[in-house]
C-alpha cells in the first residue's frame, strides 16, 4: 500500500518488474481501483497485490508444526532454557534445567526470543524490536462498507515504520505497528493510542471503534535487513527475518536443513554469510530511538 506518491512511483515499478522477468501474477491498483475492489484506505495513492498472498493463524501453524514433529519422534522440551553454550570444534556442550548436554550439531531457532547470552554466534548479532498488535470488536456490515473493506488479504504499508492489518474471519480488524523502543514500556497507552490514530488515519468511520484484544510481539532485526540461514562450525541458526518470519521460517528451516546434512543450497548471500555484528551494542536503543525519529520525518516529508 503506497503512503505517498514516491511510493507509488516505487510499487508501480516493482509490479512491472515482477510481471516483466518473473512472469509473477502481481497486480498494480490504482487508487480508483483500490477503492472498489478491496477498500477505501484515505491513506494509499495505489497498492502491489500479490494474488497468491494469504493469512494464516500463526499459532495454530505452530502447534501443527509440533504435532507432526513429535509424530515424527522428536522429543520437544518446553519452557528450559539453553545456556553455556560453547562449540569445541568437535562437538556442541551447553546447560539446560541444570543439565549439561553434549551435542554434535546445534541449531538456533528462537529468532528474537534468543537469550541475549545464547551463544557468541548470534549474541549482539541482532535487534529485537517490539511491534504491537490489536484487535478490534466484530464490525458491522454499515461499519465494513464505510470502510470499503472488500477483503480478507494481509496488507501492509510502504512506511519505514509499517501498518500491516487484515480483517478477520469473524469481521475483527487486525491492525499491527510498531511498539516501545524499551520493554518496559510495552504497555503504557501511548502505544495502543498509537495503533488507534493509525487506524483512525486509514479508515476515518473506523476511529471510534473499540478493541477486544492487544498485545506485543518482538521482531528480530538485522544491520543489514536480511534473514541469515547459515551453519558456523557445528552451531546452525536462523534468523533476522526482520517481520517477515511466518513465511520465511518454512524455507529457512528446510534450507537449515540442508546444510547441516551437507545438501548444497543456492548461492545466495543469506545463506552464506553470518549475522554483522552490532556495533556499539550497549547503546542499540538510543539508535534505535533516533532513527524511529528519522523514520516518522521521512515518512511524512515523503
Amino acid at each position: 500500500m503506497a503512503h505517498n506518491q514516491q511510493a507509488f512511483a516505487g510499487l508501480k515499478a516493482q509490479a512491472e518488474y515482477l510481471q516483466k522477468h518473473l512472469s509473477s501474477d502481481a497486480e498494480f491498483l490504482s487508487v480508483e481501483e483500490l477503492k472498489a475492489g478491496y477498500m477505501h484506505n484515505k491513506q494509499a495513492y495505489g497498492a502491489m497485490r500479490l494474488p497468491d498472498g494469504f493469512g494464516i493463524h500463526p499459532l495454530k501453524l505452530v502447534l501443527g508444526y509440533k504435532k507432526m514433529a513429535m509424530e515424527a519422534g522428536v522429543k520437544i522440551f518446553e519452557h528450559t532454557l539453553a545456556s553455556d553454550i560453547n562449540d569445541t570444534g568437535s562437538h556442541v556442550t551447553l546447560k539446560a534445567n541444570g543439565f549439561n548436554i553434549k551435542t554434535n550439531k546445534l541449531v538456533i531457532s528462537g529468532n528474537a526470543y534468543n537469550s541475549k547470552v545464547t551463544s557468541p554466534v548470534i549474541n549482539n548479532r541482532y535487534l529485537p524490536i517490539l511491534s504491537s498488535i490489536m484487535v478490534t470488536k466484530p464490525l458491522a456490515q454499515a461499519q465494513l462498507q464505510s470502510a470499503g473493506l472488500k477483503t480478507r488479504q494481509v496488507t501492509m504499508d510502504t512506511r519505514t515504520l509499517k501498518y500491516y492489518y487484515r480483517l478477520l474471519p469473524d469481521n475483527r480488524l487486525l491492525f499491527g505497528g510498531r511498539g516501545a523502543i524499551f520493554a518496559k514500556d510495552q504497555n503504557k497507552p501511548t502505544y495502543l493510542n498509537n495503533l488507534k490514530k493509525g487506524l483512525a488515519d486509514c479508515f476515518p468511520t473506523l476511529s471510534n471503534v473499540c478493541h477486544d484484544y492487544y498485545w506485543h510481539g518482538y521482531i528480530a532485526a538485522a544491520l543489514d535487513d536480511m534473514p541469515h540461514v547459515t551453519v558456523q562450525g557445528n552451531i546452525g541458526y536462523t534468523l533476522g527475518y526482520c517481520g517477515a518470519g511466518v513465511s520465511f521460517s518454512a524455507q529457512a528451516a528446510y534450507r537449515l536443513a540442508q546444510q547441516i546434512a551437507g545438501v548444497t543450497v543456492p548461492n545466495l548471500p543469506l545463506y552464506q554469510t553470518p549475522l554483522p555484528y552490532l556495533p556499539f551494542p550497549s547503546f542499540r536503543r538510543f539508535g534505535q530511538w533516533g532513527y524511529y525519529q528519522y523514520a516518522q520525518l521521512k515518512d511524512k516529508l515523503g
